[in-house]
């Protein structure tokens, strides 16, 4: 506001030296000024009048305005007095200064202006961190002038030529900027003084070199103190104590270098010691020499080669020593794996005596002291020898190469791990071999039994010699198996031993010689001579010869030889001579051949079968053996015969009632048809007289009909009365027949052997029946049974019988006695009683298996989707109460069957289907015995409350059938008969005849049923009788 009042004033004081006038336009160009800030149209506010005014008094008007509204804001916003100006100046354009240290410059400034001025200074740029300026600010007057202080602090270790730019600014704006170049390096601030740069001494002898260390620079400095060999052998020879130095500037400090060379190194050694300042980087160097002279030095002479050393025997190996010194010397010597060796020869190595004292010159030894274990290795073993002089520390070492072997050693070879023998005395061969490099003396021996032992005891052999040996043995005659172990043992070196075994699976002279027959039965016709090959094989383990005889023979048999020679798994053949004729009665006879070993008191007894037959043609064999078939099985024959024969006539007759019935029911349906179309013909009136007619012939068919079933009963009656009579005496015949066998057999001498049975669990008491005639050869005489000690007899069990052959009255020779071992197993029967003189009555006791006490529960019904349990135990019993059964099943069926103990659980799922299905149950008990149960029928039925498929499908066809042969119902007068009723009764026909062939294979397997109820059926016919004879009375009225 005060700039316009300003111009307001100015304006009105041109106006009077102008025109009046003017004002009033001035006026309006204000107002216009302020419409035009508010957005408003100058000519919309001032309306025509604005045109009245002259254009170029207008614009002269409006330049002077603007003139002097800028000069009245030109003069409120600058000063009140005149500006200023100044001069900077730089006396240094580029300033030299060291790294950590202070530089310090000058810059002048000048005010040339015509007003006091202030003045502010400071640094820009990288580095005006670097820079202090001081003073920072400054007041001049015209005319005056300052000197402005600039401190320069590089930083350490940083070097180079670096730019700073200094600014400097007016209080009336004006700035001006100076740029100064600083040139940083690195200036010396350190000195090494050297106070012993040579010394020497012998080798292996610690010297010590000492030097000063000087800060000869501005500030405080850290330096790091080394020493360098001339050589990489010289390494880690020397140190510097201290090795890190820290001084103020203008101090310094002792600083010593340690030399030790090695042993070994003589002569002039160069090295040297160094300090690096750690800020300024300057490095100082000073170089040393150490003479080494030869003053502890000695020689070691370890073996040339490969020493041999032997597995399990103490050796020795010389190590020489030399000192070779200028002054007695001790030395310590002991033993160390080479470097990355992973050997344990430190376990049987050591040395003799460990130190050693020479005078100058002289020599001596270390002994190394060797035993190798037997674990050690053959080969190669390296060992590290090593030794130190007292004096000096002189530390020397040498590798011994030792080969390690095994010089002594012995070997054995059996050329068999196992080994069947016979008893008695036998021997077997081995190979024994010096697996050494030495002569040795090897020992044998054997272990735990005094009844082996090798031929030869020692041997001398030679490396590598092999010699072969025998071991002999006398085996006790019991068949058993032993470990034989045969040792052999290096005479002074026990610990050098090799061991072999032998196992002997060992026979009984029994087994050893044993025979066995190639052929065991022959077949001969009646011819004058008969020659008979008989082979024998030889299954046992050695060759023998055999004294062959024959034992119980017919007369019409001879030997031809009396010995053989037999080798171990060969055969022999010998004839055997049969004269036979008319006499011999044709037969199957048993012949015993003797063998007796002449190598042992082995005997050998072998059974040979002979059958005796007729030279007849094969038909006629096959008639006489039909025959005998017929005979055997007669009474089965007859049975059959007599079912099949009563089964056709019972489905004869039921086929013509079958017949006859069908035959009545087409004749009733025609005749009924043929009524009704005659009825419909007539009127009411005699409609009803011939119904009444109808009736009456109706019931005469009926009574007719009934007198016909009666008959056809009657008939049934009397074939079911024979058929139960041949039934009874067939079961009459067979029970007669198992009650007394004595009559159905032929009768052969029998003498008692008494038997005792004691504590034999699910043993029963049970007679032995001998065989019949036919079967064995009836001798002449009856045996007598010499034991004494009433033997028992079991299944399972041996039972030996002494039986002596009685002799006739006119026979006077001797009677031959023998013993007979016999097993008591299933084969008893034949075996004992084909090898006695004669069939014995014998009673034996043999297992009483588990029986079934219940069979009720082989027919079990089961529903789908159920489950049914079956306790196992209700249905078998076992004699022996204290026995567990335990029970198993074996089922091809589709059922689910799962067993506990004695309970088995049956389902059938869901998928399974309606039918019959069949599971067999075993019950074993603790010894072994067992039954099985038989056949259980399983019968499936649907679901409780579902009707299968196949029963609706019955259902329906029922329905139909009926409905197809439903009578046809009386019509009215005033109906008519149907025109495909003649074609409807043919069908019906066909049917019924259909229907009947089938209801007549089914009545045909229901008469078999049918049999087991007879006796029922009789009885019903005798009741029925009675009312047939009332009915036929009731007739006749």
């Amino acid at each position: 506001m005060d700039f316009i009042l300003l111009s307001y004033i100015v304006i009105i004081c041109i106006s009077y030296a102008f025109d009046c006038q003017v004002i009033n336009h001035i006026r309006r160009c204000h107002t216009n000024f302020k419409l035009i800030r508010r957005g408003m149209s100058v000519s919309a506010r001032t309306g025509t009048k604005s045109s009245q005014a002259g254009p170029l008094r207008i614009l002269c008007l409006a330049i002077i305005s603007f003139f002097l509204i800028s000069a009245a804001i030109s003069l409120t916003s600058g000063p009140a007095y005149a500006a200023s100006d100044f001069q900077a100046v730089a006396p240094q354009a580029s300033i030299q200064a060291c790294t950590c240290v202070s530089a310090k410059a000058q810059i002048s400034i000048y005010n040339t202006g015509n007003s006091a001025g202030i003045f502010q200074l400071y640094a820009t740029g990288d580095n005006a961190a670097w820079s202090t300026l001081v003073p920072g600010v400054v007041r001049l007057d015209p005319g005056k002038s300052a000197t402005i202080s600039h401190y320069i602090n590089p930083p350490c270790g940083q070097t180079g030529t670096y730019n700073l730019g200094i600014v400097i600014q007016s209080d009336s704006g004006v700035s001006k900027q100076i740029t100064q170049n600083v040139v940083l390096s690195n200036c010396q601030n350190l000195q090494v003084l050297i106070l012993n740069s040579s010394q020497g001494s012998c080798s292996c002898t610690e010297r010590k070199f000492n030097f000063i260390v000087k800060n000869s620079g501005q500030y405080v400095e850290a330096y790091d103190a080394r020493i360098m060999p001339s050589s990489d052998s010289l390494a880690g020879t020397a140190l510097v104590d201290p090795q890190e130095i820290v001084l103020n500037p203008g101090e310094a400090k002792l600083v010593s270098a340690i030399v030790k060379p090695g042993c070994f190194q003589y002569g002039e050694l160069g090295y040297t010691f160094e300090v690096l300042a750690r800020t300024s980087k300057y490095l100082a160097k000073a170089p040393i020499k150490y003479v080494s002279s030869e003053c502890f030095d000695y020689e070691l002479n370890g073996p040339t080669g490969q020493p041999l050393s032997c597995l399990r025997v103490e050796s020795s190996i010389p190590v020489g020593i030399r000192n070779i010194g200028e002054e007695y010397n001790s030395f310590t010597a002991w033993l160390a794996l080479p470097e990355g060796s992973e050997d344990g020869i430190l376990g049987w190595t050591h040395l003799e005596h460990y130190d050693l004292s020479l005078e100058p010159g002289a020599s001596g030894q270390f002994t190394v002291k060797i035993l190798p274990p037997a674990d050690a290795g053959q080969g190669l073993h390296e060992l590290s020898f090593q030794a130190q002089s007292d004096k000096g520390q002189v530390l020397k070492s040498q590798n011994l190469l030792l080969n390690v072997t095994e010089c002594m050693g012995a070997k054995i070879s059996l050329f068999a791990e196992k080994q069947t023998v016979c008893c008695g005395v036998n021997s077997f061969d081995f190979n024994l071999q010096n697996t050494g490099t030495l002569d040795s003396a090897i020992i044998l021996s054997v272990d735990s039994y005094a009844w082996a032992e090798p031929r030869k005891m020692k041997y001398f052999l030679e490396p590598g010699q092999a010699e072969a040996g025998q071991l002999v043995i006398d085996v006790p005659c019991f068949e058993n198996s032993y470990d034989l172990t045969l040792n052999a043992k290096t005479e002074g070196h026990e610990s050098i031993a090799d061991s072999g075994t032998i196992r002997l699976d060992v026979k009984t002279p029994g087994q050893c010689f044993e025979l066995q027959p190639e052929l065991e039965k022959v077949k001969i016709e009646y011819s004058n001579y008969s020659i008979i090959n008989f082979t024998v094989a030889n299954i046992g383990l050695k060759p023998s010869r055999y004294r062959v005889s024959l034992v119980d023979v017919p007369y019409w048999v001879r030997l031809n030889t009396t010995t053989i020679s037999v080798n171990d798994s060969d055969i022999a053949t010998f004839v055997l001579e049969a004269s036979i004729n008319e006499s011999v009665h044709p037969d199957k006879y048993r012949l015993d051949i003797r063998f007796d070993s002449t190598s042992s008191n082995a005997t050998y007894v072998l059974p040979f079968y002979i059958t005796v037959k007729r030279k007849y043609t094969i038909f006629h064999d096959a008639i006489v053996w039909a025959g005998q078939f017929v005979r055997q099985y007669s009474d089965y024959f007859v049975i059959i015969a007599a079912l099949i024969v009563i089964l056709w006539v019972l489905n004869k007759a039921y086929s013509s009632y079958r017949q006859k019935k069908l035959a009545k029911i087409i004749l009733e349906s025609q005749a009924q048809h043929m009524q009704q179309l005659r009825l419909s013909q007539m009127t009411a009136l005699q409609r009803r007289r011939e119904r009444k007619r109808l009736k009456l012939e109706a019931k005469q068919e009926r009574l007719a009909g009934t007198e016909s079933r009666k008959r056809m009963l009657q008939y049934i009656q009397v074939a079911g009365i024979m058929l139960v009579i041949a039934v009874s005496l067939l079961l009459f015949f067979t029970k007669y027949k198992e009650t007394q066998p004595e009559k159905f057999q032929n009768q052969t001498f029998v003498q008692d052997i008494f038997v005792v049975v004691s504590d034999l669990k699910d043993y029963a008491i049970k007679p032995f029946m001998p065989l019949a005639a036919n079967e064995t050869e009836t001798p002449s005489s009856e045996p007598s049974l010499e034991g004494k000690d009433r033997p028992v007899l079991a299944i399972n069990r041996t039972l030996e019988i002494n039986i002596s052959k009685g002799t006739p009255q006119n026979d006077t020779s001797p009677s031959p006695k023998g013993t007979s071992e016999k097993n008591i197993s299933e084969g008893f029967v034949d075996s004992v009683s084909s090898n006695a003189p004669a069939a014995a009555n014998i009673t034996i006791a043999e297992p009483e298996p588990i029986v079934e006490k219940d069979e009720s529960f082989t027919y079990q019904v089961i529903y789908i989707g159920e489950q049914k349990e079956i306790d196992l135990s209700q249905y078998f019993v076992d004699p022996d109460s204290g026995d567990r059964l335990q029970f198993t099943f074996s089922s091809s069926s589709g059922l689910d069957v799962r067993m506990q103990d004695s309970i088995v659980a049956i389902s059938a799922s869901a998928t399974a289907r309606p039918g019959y299905e069949t599971i067999f149950f075993t019950a074993t008990d603790s010894e072994g015995l067992s039954v099985t149960s038989p056949e259980i029928t399983v019968v499936v039925r649907p679901a409780r409350g579902s009707v299968p498929a196949e029963r609706r499908a019955d259902a329906t066809n029922s329905q139909d059938m009926d409905a197809s042969i439903r009578p046809i119902q009386n019509e009215s007068s005033d109906e008519k008969a149907s025109p495909d009723f003649v074609s409807t009764l043919s069908g019906q026909e066909g049917y019924l005849k259909q229907r009947f062939a089938q209801e007549s294979k089914r009545q045909f397997s229901l008469l078999l049923v049918a049999l087991a109820i007879i006796a029922l059926i009789i009885a019903i016919l005798h009741t029925s009788s009675g009312e047939g004879k009332k009915a036929r009375a009731s007739g006749k009225k």
